[in-house]
């Protein structure tokens, strides 16, 4: 088939095999696995509810979870090992998303440490798009309960994940990242341009735009927050009585 691809045990008639191309996620592969076999495989047709993974270059068929886990502690061994490369910590332009806010640019250093900081916790990255672009999210931004911040899509426009907690859309290159070019950042910072709020609709989530009157309040409290002061309320006038 070429390429690494997820194995999704559909029953035990039949498996399906989807291309490992940084567009799905695995929690979204696994809680489909699993509604499905509650409500279409009967008990005594289901294979399992993990979903697994084909590495083509290590020839490792495996629990996806497995693969996660054994891929992240390459790249930590890989950042520990490589001081002229990623932890060289070059300052590189990138965007930077933050719950409730616009895209920012902002000059920034690759060191790990660096993006752990910005992000709020250790760093994941994904690459949803064609783009030769990277998305640095935190990792247990859900766990942890980070707000909701932008909505993912498929090519049909369809959510199929949300990213929690402040992330970084940066440039990559051969073997590590570097800065966005002036035309990845006008259409980045368009795709995420406008704060989402997201209301759940059964197992679907809808994402909505946050209209800019309310980023514009949202932005005046939190002005008087940081000058220690609080939004006045008119205190209501009493006849005496």
């Amino acid at each position: 088939m070429g390429g690494d691809f997820y194995v999704l045990p559909s029953s035990i008639h039949e498996v399906l095999c989807i291309a490992d191309d940084g567009s799905m996620e695995l929690n979204h592969l696994e809680e489909m696995v699993r509604s499905i076999n509650e409500a279409e495989v009967a008990p005594a047709d289901r294979l399992s509810d993990n979903v697994f993974h084909y590495d083509s270059e290590e020839h490792i068929f495996e629990n996806a979870r497995t693969f996660e886990a054994r891929e992240a502690a390459r790249v930590e061994a890989m950042l520990a090992d490589e001081p002229a490369g990623f932890m060289e910590a070059d300052t590189i332009t990138m965007l930077l998303v933050e719950p409730n806010e616009h895209p920012k640019v902002i000059e920034a250093k690759t060191g790990l440490e660096d993006l752990q900081q910005l992000v709020g916790g250790f760093i994941e990255v994904v690459y949803p798009f064609e783009d030769p672009v990277g998305l640095i999210v935190n990792e247990e931004g859900k766990i942890n309960g980070l707000p909701l911040n932008r909505a993912l899509r498929d090519e049909d426009n369809e959510v199929y994940d949300v990213i929690a907690g402040s992330f970084l859309v940066t440039g990559l290159t051969e073997d590590s990242f570097g800065s966005l070019s002036p035309e990845q950042i006008g259409k980045f910072e368009e795709l995420f341009h406008q704060p989402e709020a997201f209301v759940k609709m059964g197992r679907s989530i809808m994402a909505i735009p946050i209209p800019e009157e309310s980023l514009q309040t949202r932005e005046a409290v939190k002005a008087a927050e940081e000058i220690g002061g609080k939004p006045k309320h008119k205190r209501p006038e009493h006849d005496g009585h």
